[in-house]
């Protein structure tokens, strides 16, 4: 059976396919307004370099949104085959349609002005190279475009693990160019950051998913399963966050220059603390929170979501704050 058949009640219950934009447009705009009171002259150091930054941002979420829906969609106890699953393929669908529309877009504002591309690029690997950021922008539109169209054919299980690997790939080309790396082998570099990257993103953006589809999931009697499942999924990625973080700061820095930036090191200190906040929240979630799921339902699960987003969210801003003073 068709996991996008219109007959499925889920269709109408579960969140639109306009709730990525609504998300996008509110990261574009705290993006942008952040931006602009942190540092006055990224306005006028280059027309362009707001525009870039708020793009650069938005992909990154339409990237987790994507990855999320699809994570989502595996912890579905039934799958594809799940009632609730149509609503969050569309998601997925919705996401991956953004993620290829952003991406072109910052194809297209690098292109426009190289300089600030570069000079505002982060340090990962092919970060200081435009001509091959510019070679693997496209390979992400592409996969992010493959993303799209696989997302709309997803009819089992083998099919979305094969759409789960195209989005995964589809993180390489932010990974290689955007984000905090040094020295090392190449790939053992690339390797790091993409676990890194990967579980976060698997993480937040399934995290997220929970969030916006939890009326739907309880609405189709999945709610409480689907939880459970991704509370299993989110302590492999907490192990994962955290022992590449721990490698990403070895690959890239020395116990002598780890030392000698206070700033620095405080802000990494932000991020363990804020990562143990989260395992604790984590630890009592499993242990308060899932039990009463099935009576309290679906507001219960939101409100403890919030907050972990919430922290999330600001250790990916310490995440963008060490990958430009890295």
């Amino acid at each position: 059976m068709s996991v996008l058949s219109p007959s499925t009640p889920a269709l109408r219950t579960l969140a639109p396919a306009r709730t990525p934009a609504i998300v996008l447009a509110v990261v574009a705009a705290v993006t942008t307004v952040s931006a602009s009171l942190t540092d006055p002259s990224h306005g006028a150091d280059s027309p362009l370099l707001l525009v870039l930054l708020a793009v650069r941002t938005t992909t990154t979420m339409a990237a987790l949104g994507t990855i999320g829906a699809i994570v989502l969609l595996l912890c579905l106890p039934a799958g594809p085959a799940s009632p609730a699953a149509p609503a969050v393929v569309r998601s997925a669908a919705a996401w991956a349609g953004w993620w290829t529309l952003l991406l072109t877009g910052t194809f297209a504002a690098e292109a426009l002005d190289p300089a600030t591309a570069v000079a505002h690029g982060g340090v990962g690997p092919d970060a200081g190279d435009l001509d091959t950021r510019l070679r693997w922008l496209v390979a992400g539109v592409v996969l992010a475009a493959a993303t799209r169209i696989l997302a709309r054919s997803v009819r089992g299980v083998v099919d979305a693990w094969i759409l789960f690997a195209v989005a995964a790939a589809g993180l390489v080309p932010a990974t290689v160019t955007g984000h905090a790396a040094g020295g090392g082998s190449f790939w053992l570099v690339v390797g790091v950051l993409l676990l890194h990257v990967l579980s976060v993103s698997v993480w937040v953006g399934a995290l997220l998913g929970l969030v916006t589809h939890a009326r739907g999931l309880w609405t189709t009697g999945v709610g409480t399963a689907t939880v459970a499942r991704f509370s299993r999924v989110a302590l492999v990625c907490y192990v994962g966050v955290a022992a590449s973080g721990v490698a990403t700061v070895f690959t890239q820095s020395t116990w002598d220059e780890l030392f000698e930036s206070p700033a620095h090191l405080a802000l990494l200190a932000a991020k363990v603390g804020i990562l143990a906040v989260l395992g604790c929240a984590g630890y009592l979630q499993r242990r308060a929170v899932l039990p009463h799921l099935a009576k309290r339902g679906p507001l219960l699960l939101v409100l403890v979501a919030a907050g972990e987003l919430v922290l999330m969210a600001t250790a990916m801003g310490l995440a963008v704050t060490l990958t430009h003073t890295a």
